[in-house]
């Protein structure tokens, strides 16, 4: 599995977690994604305390053990699944961060006018993102969506509004109830973000805590629609977040011989 997989993975559980107000009894819901409108996409979400699923219908299942500190990425019909610990990311981090350092250490070794043509071009590929502040901004509009009354937020990043987020307290859920998990769940983005150079906070993670009520949809400014279909409470077994048995474990193309 590719570095940039992992970091959109990390990208899908923390914008998951926004939309996770759960009990100790455990959540299943089923939204809907759609890019400008467009190629409707279905993906089954479970959690019980410290574990969630989320299940696209691609085959590929994916799951994170806050428990058990790792991550899973499953192959249904190849039968095949990757692990990786929150340690194991880390010290891949690392590595990536060793080779930006020696590579430095070679362009501060160039004549100034190459070294300057070499820092301009990697700039051009990999910019750096200035950390700017999240805010959460209640307008007060208020919507139906499949049932639910919610109220609508606005979503931005220094000053700019990225996206919008239309969340209820209809769905029988205490509110008291979803603190608890907001509190793993900021843990986790947190320990996420330091393994990025510029250590950059999820929008969708870091606004979850501002926003009073459960998320049914939200609206990003690059046409990103996501939206919840059905919520229930429901007891899920543990072995729903463990491999099925008869699966091979593959090891990540990032872990063998430290190279993608």
């Amino acid at each position: 599995m590719k570095l940039r997989t992992f970091h959109f993975l990390f990208a899908a559980f923390l914008a998951v977690s926004l939309a996770t107000g759960a009990s100790a009894q455990g959540l299943y819901w089923e939204m809907t994604t759609t890019v400008d409108g467009k190629d409707a996409k279905q993906t089954q979400f479970s959690y019980m305390p410290k574990k969630y699923k989320v299940e696209p219908n691609d085959g590929m299942l994916s799951i994170l053990r806050l428990d058990q500190e790792k991550m899973l990425l499953v192959d249904v019909a190849r039968k095949r699944y990757h692990e990786m610990t929150f340690s194991e990311m880390e010290s891949m981090m690392k590595g990536v961060d060793a080779q930006m350092q020696e590579m430095q250490k070679q362009l501060d070794q160039l004549p100034p006018d190459q070294r300057k043509m070499m820092e301009e071009m990697m700039g051009k590929m990999h910019p750096k993102k200035e950390k700017k502040a999240i805010e959460v901004v209640k307008a007060g509009d208020t919507r139906t969506i499949n049932g639910y009354h919610c109220t609508k937020y606005l979503l931005k990043r220094g000053g700019e509004q990225e996206g919008v987020i239309w969340a209820t307290q209809d769905i029988g859920i205490p509110a008291a109830t979803w603190k608890e998990m907001w509190k793993d769940m900021e843990e986790f983005g947190k320990r996420m973000a330091a393994m990025t150079p510029e250590g950059e906070e999820n929008l969708i993670e870091k606004s979850r805590s501002m926003i009073d009520g459960f998320p049914i949809q939200t609206e990003m400014k690059d046409k990103i629609t996501m939206t919840v279909t059905k919520i229930e409470k429901r007891s899920i077994p543990g072995s729903a977040f463990e491999v099925p048995a008869g699966f091979t474990k593959e090891n990540p193309p990032v872990m063998k011989d430290g190279k993608e």
